[in-house]
Parts: structure tokens; C-alpha cells; sequence
């Protein structure tokens, strides 16, 4: 408690001054003093009634004068109207300060791609589900033979994961996720020349163009990747897909042959 607020603290009870005191060893016990009673102060009754005797003396002037520890009205008034404290203002309940701290980052799912490059003049890039023992390399050496003419056999794909591991996923925003893939894809295009671009599963597709944008499938879909050009992509089914739903291949074909 600060000296402004002891003082209120007393004057609000009617103390003119506290001191603490420490008795000495062999030193008389503290006596109160009384205060002297102002004329002004005394009521009406007890200037006119002439005292009797000393009985009838002493109950009166215990009940008027007042002690240490009472005031009258007017005189706590008066103080608390010198320190600015009126008696009829309570004490205001002060609400818990409300702090709008910034949320926790629940981070993203990592994502998973295969890429393959069957000629210099195509690009393939598969949505992969982690765990899932599909054959969908046989899956896209069939699509690559009936609709692209190409009897070589198919090496083993690029895997990329984004981000590497949970940790970093739990850091990562959606943001952060859509440029590092970004640029991991305009670094892929640099090393061919203008190459056929698919992009097989329409999740995996959607981290390439920009944020607001609608990616339809079996349609293409215009890349605005950052160092290169704007590029347009083939947006079609991931192969795990089209293994789970064989009736999509109708569409596939006639995707494919129409580019």
C-alpha cells in the first residue's frame, strides 16, 4: 500500500495520523489522548442542560466527545473532499484485461509427388498416397504407350516430400508450403526446354497455381511459378485414382488426345 492510498485508508475511518510506536523496556503503556471538543461542534441539548452532579457530568461527556477513533460527519467530509474522494463513490470493478495473443500455427500435411520424365519434351508429376501398394508406374507406362506412342520403360520416379519431415509441418503455413513447391518446380522446368506438363491429382495441382484460383480436372491450368514464364499444365487424375476408378479412363483418353 503506497502513502496515497494509507492515507485514504485512515481518513475514510476517521484517523487523523497512525504511527506506529515500539514500547520500551520499563516504559509506561500508551495512553489515548482525547481531542479537545470545538464549541461549534457541541449539540444543542448539551449547551443548555447545566450539569447536576458529577454522575450525571461524566455520561455526557463520554457520549459527545469523540475519541481517536471517531470523527465527525463533517470533518471526514472535508478530508475526503480535499483529496478528491466523495462519499458516495464506490469502488469500480476493473474487468481482467483481455490480451488478443496470435493463435498457434497448427502447421500442414506434408505432401507427396512423384516425377518422372519419359522424354525431354514431357514432364509428370503424380500425386502419391504414402503406404499405398498400387502398380501405378504399370498404370502410366500403359497411358504413355496407347496415348504417347512410347514403348521405353519407365526408371524410378523423383520423390519429393514437402516439408521434409513433422517438425518442419508443424511450422509450415499453407503459404510457406505453395512457395517452396513452387519453387522447387521452376527449378524441375529448368532443365528442359518447354516441356508437356502434367499434373496428376487435382490436390497436387492446386499448390501451383495461385491460391484463388479454381483448378478443374481434365483441363488445363496456367502455372504462375516465380523465375519463369507462365506455363500452362494438363490437370488430370492422380494414377491412384484412376486405378480406385476405372471409369475416368474414357475421360483420360479423350483429355490426352485432344491436347
Amino acid at each position: 500500500m503506497n502513502e496515497r492510498q494509507r492515507h485514504q485508508y485512515l481518513s475514510a475511518l476517521g484517523i487523523d495520523s497512525f504511527v506506529p510506536r515500539v514500547v520500551l523496556p520499563y516504559a509506561p503503556e500508551p495512553v489515548l489522548c482525547e481531542l479537545p471538543l470545538a464549541a461549534q461542534d457541541l449539540p444543542p441539548a448539551a449547551e443548555a442542560a447545566p450539569p447536576h452532579n458529577e454522575a450525571t457530568r461524566l455520561p455526557t461527556a463520554n457520549t459527545d466527545a469523540p475519541t481517536s477513533h471517531e470523527r465527525t460527519p463533517s470533518k471526514v467530509g472535508n478530508v475526503l473532499d480535499d483529496m478528491g474522494i466523495t462519499q458516495s463513490s464506490k469502488p469500480v470493478r476493473k474487468e481482467p484485461l483481455q490480451v488478443n495473443l496470435p493463435k498457434a500455427q497448427t502447421g500442414v500435411a506434408p505432401v507427396h509427388l512423384h516425377l518422372w520424365r519419359p522424354s525431354p519434351k514431357l514432364l509428370i508429376i503424380d500425386e502419391h498416397t504414402p503406404g499405398s501398394a498400387l502398380p501405378t508406374e504399370t498404370l502410366l507406362s500403359n497411358i504413355l504407350r496407347l496415348c504417347r506412342e512410347q514403348n521405353t520403360p519407365l526408371s524410378n520416379p523423383e520423390r519429393m516430400r514437402c516439408p521434409l519431415n513433422e517438425q518442419l509441418a508443424k511450422m509450415y503455413s499453407e503459404d510457406d508450403l505453395r512457395e517452396e513447391l513452387q519453387a522447387w518446380l521452376g527449378e524441375e522446368l529448368a532443365k528442359q526446354q518447354e516441356p508437356e506438363l502434367w499434373l496428376m491429382g487435382g490436390d497436387a495441382a492446386q499448390w501451383f497455381v495461385s491460391p484463388h484460383t479454381k483448378v478443374d480436372t481434365f483441363a488445363k491450368a496456367t502455372l504462375n511459378l516465380t523465375g519463369t514464364q507462365q506455363l500452362p499444365a494438363l490437370v488430370l487424375p492422380s494414377l491412384s485414382e484412376l486405378l480406385q476408378k476405372p471409369q475416368l479412363k474414357r475421360q483420360l483418353w479423350n483429355a490426352l488426345h485432344a491436347v
